[in-house]
């Protein structure tokens, strides 16, 4: 039997999954992600080892990817799932002095998102360096 967890509950292929609370329906997104060997782990999508913060755009490079006549499923690169580790209290620290937020296991400067806080931090000071 092919299963899949979402959001912590386990859904065969069926379509009907099985939680403290019940069924559960499989939904659209629940499919598309199915039909396309697209994954989830709490934070970013993947697919073929390319991560996403959306799904929408892991959809549209999976299709793209089935629309060519090579392969199905091309293989994508392999990226090794890390530990999402929050910032330290210093780190905390130096990001309010330079207006950088942490959510959903990303640094945010303005409206961009960064995996790794050094590249926040980066920006943030080429930022204020151009306002002097």
């Amino acid at each position: 039997m092919s299963m899949y967890v979402r959001q912590g509950i386990v859904v065969p292929a069926d379509g009907i999954g099985t939680s403290v609370d019940g069924p559960v329906a499989r939904t659209e997104r629940d499919q598309s992600m199915l039909d396309y060997a697209i994954g989830f782990d709490g934070l970013r999508y993947d697919f073929h080892g390319y991560r996403y913060d959306r799904l929408a755009d892991a959809l549209a490079y999976a299709r793209l990817m089935r629309s060519r006549p090579t392969s199905d499923n091309p293989p994508g690169s392999y990226v090794r799932g890390a530990n999402v580790v929050g910032p330290s209290e210093g780190d905390r620290q130096a990001m309010a002095a330079l207006g950088i937020g942490y959510e959903a296991g990303t640094y945010r400067y303005a409206t961009f998102r960064y995996d790794r806080l050094a590249d926040a931090v980066s920006y943030a000071e080429t930022v204020k360096a151009r306002k002097g």
